[in-house]
């Protein structure tokens, strides 16, 4: 919620994917087209073939939550040939089933900036000269708004896998073609990596959790929005139906790593692709680059803008909650989306119908509340546009003056000014209220559902997606105590 919002987290990545296929034939330079010597494109042509016909029984569309274009079709003819540092590499145009579209919230002068880009991706065949092993990815690019501005449908041809990146700024995904696997993940910026991880070369479930936890980092939430390719509607004919998650939900992983034996993550792995010797397809080095650019984010300074007085949830003998077996954990919020993340939380807690990830993480179902929040604010100003509505609350979070007839919505509730919190718990009530933050004027969303003896509130918050705790003192710019679901 913002008040100004919660915390300013720098260059936080929001993501409603707008997949652009890379079939601008007039923008590609043939003149860069080369037929390498050691990794012919016949070659790459026919791996790609004979992996096609070992994959057929595996559709690349299975996963609704995956960043697939879904069966494509290469552009052999514009092909573009590059090595480096031992890897070859064709980067070839497709024409895929579907494409997405995105809003990329970033920083911008110190704040929060949101707006529509464009996510272009293509076919990738790489080759190591050195073990001969050879491998395939789709390659999705999600560029920042000022480059997507800038280059457009040039920035496929810009960004060559073992060449130049034509200064792109933005994320790099690198998804197995037909498992739709999440392999790596890059940030760049002007053309500089300076972040990655490659998650197929984990040696234990302890370093894949890790490198699992850092790709989520670099990709802080994604939205996806899709349209089928075949239709004939205009670009601004795109349903406003969210599928929203962390990036956990599109790094494809089995059910629940924490039971996971000694080989079940190799294991797992290895059947999910046909090439069960992965090669990492980008031959930039992992270490973090610094590239000489003053408007660099400040993305290690949000520590500081954290809630204050809080703190991870730990149980207790004699915890009280409003109800007995609440989720424990949920969906983070999307971007500053803290009021409608908490506002279906309680509705889920008080009576929806609840469903849960393979790691017993409520969905929060993003897309609906978004839905009902546009629909809110439209039967307020019909002259507002879907989009606009989006951006401002995805980037900016939804203004104090405009909660109260969002929460009547939904909930019944009873006067705050006349009972206390531990009242409210006692009663069964949740309390959807805000705890401190150290940015001036802000405020973040929070739900209280319980209580230590120590006088400790325990509540969910959206941000962590998980339960924390806070004294009473770190609460309450707004209180709402809601005794039911409309």
């Amino acid at each position: 919620m913002k008040i100004s919002y919660i915390y300013t987290l720098a260059s936080i990545m929001i993501i409603m994917f707008c997949i652009v296929n890379c079939t601008d034939e007039d923008s590609i330079k043939l003149d860069t087209q080369i037929e390498m010597k050691d990794f012919s494109l016949q070659e790459a042509k026919t791996f790609f073939e004979k992996q096609s016909e070992v994959s057929l029984i595996t559709s690349r569309s299975l996963n609704n939550k995956s960043i697939t274009p879904g069966d494509f079709i290469p552009k052999w003819e514009v092909a573009i040939g590059s090595s480096k540092n031992g890897i070859a590499c064709y980067d070839i145009p497709i024409t895929p089933t579907y494409q997405y579209k995105a809003i990329h919230v970033d920083e911008k002068n110190g704040f929060p900036s949101a707006g529509k880009v464009n996510i272009y991706q293509k076919l990738i065949i790489i080759k190591d000269l050195n073990s001969k092993r050879m491998g395939q990815y789709i390659l999705t690019l999600i560029p920042s708004k000022t480059y997507d501005n800038k280059y457009s449908h040039d920035i496929c041809n810009k960004f060559i896998n073992c060449a130049d990146k034509g200064e792109f700024t933005g994320i790099a995904i690198y998804s197995c073609v037909y498992s739709n696997l999440t392999a790596r993940v890059s940030q760049y910026k002007n053309g500089i990596k300076t972040d990655g991880v490659f998650l197929l070369s984990t040696t234990s479930k302890t370093d894949f959790i890790s490198k699992y936890e850092q790709a989520r980092m670099l990709v802080s939430a994604i939205t996806v929005q899709r349209k089928n390719v075949v239709l004939t509607r205009g670009e601004d004919d795109y349903d406003f139906t969210y599928d929203g998650g962390w990036l956990d939900d599109v790094i494809v992983t089995p059910p629940d790593y924490s039971e996971w034996g000694e080989n079940e993550m190799e294991d797992w792995i290895n059947s999910s692709r046909p090439d069960t010797s992965p090669i990492d397809p980008e031959p930039e080095p992992e270490n973090p680059a610094t590239p000489d650019d003053e408007s660099q984010d400040n993305s290690n300074n949000d520590t500081e803008q954290k809630p204050i007085q809080s703190q991870d949830f730990i149980a207790a003998k004699d915890d009280k909650f409003v109800i007995a077996k609440l989720p424990d954990r949920m969906e983070k919020q999307i971007g500053y989306t803290c009021v409608t993340s908490i506002i279906s939380y309680i509705k889920l807690t008080l009576g929806g119908t609840a469903t849960y990830d393979s790691n017993g993480v409520l969905k929060v179902d993003h897309g609906t509340i978004l839905q009902e929040y546009i629909n809110y604010q439209i039967g307020l100003n019909p002259n507002l546009s879907t989009g606009a509505i989006l951006m401002d609350i995805i980037g900016n979070g939804m203004h104090i003056e405009k909660i109260a007839g969002f929460v009547d919505k939904f909930f019944t509730t009873v006067p705050a000014d006349n009972i206390t919190f531990v009242e409210a718990i006692n009663n069964g009530y949740i309390i959807m209220t805000t705890i401190k933050s150290e940015m001036e004027q802000s405020a973040h969303n929070i739900a209280v559902i319980g209580y230590h003896t120590n006088g400790n509130l325990i509540y969910m918050d959206p941000e962590y997606g998980c339960w924390r705790e806070a004294p009473v003192s770190a609460l309450g710019l707004y209180a709402y105590v809601i005794s039911g679901v409309k």
